[in-house]
């Protein structure tokens, strides 16, 4: 492998590793929908809606790849803010 080659490659892969995970990930349609049905039921005060836009969001981070439902709220927060 010539060197420019080498170069080429590691430094792609020092910006993949070093891109943030939560941001790509909150980039779903999905996920981000079902986190702003969350906000919203939070916002109505109605702990029906609450409990069931918790359990979608709660799918949707596991489907994303995420490792807790708070790391998946928290990386969602960060984006939409």
């Amino acid at each position: 492998m010539s060197f420019r080659t080498w170069l080429l490659t590691s430094t792609s892969i020092g910006f993949f590793a070093l891109a943030p995970i939560g941001a790509v990930q909150a980039q779903d349609a999905a996920l981000v929908a079902a986190y702003q049905a969350y906000v919203s039921a939070q916002a109505s005060g109605d702990s029906a809606s609450v409990e069931t836009a918790r359990a979608a969001l709660e799918t949707e981070c596991i489907v994303a790849g995420f490792a807790s439902f708070d790391d998946c709220v928290a990386a969602l927060s960060a984006q939409t803010t």
